[in-house]
């Protein structure tokens, strides 16, 4: 989802303010934040080989 469509689904009016929120609690941007999940699910061996 765009940063706007999560804004807007948790009532927030305006998509920056809901990313200066979102900084200020995460800790990191919702594009960092982003960044930092899909390089956690890369990581994750999705290799059929690998299942037990």
């Amino acid at each position: 989802m765009q940063v706007s469509e999560v804004a807007e689904a948790l009532g927030f009016k305006d998509a920056a303010y809901f990313s200066r929120f979102f900084k200020r609690i995460a800790g990191v941007s919702p594009r960092a934040h982003r960044a930092g999940a899909a390089l956690k699910r890369s990581d994750v061996n999705t290799n059929y080989a690998a299942w037990p």
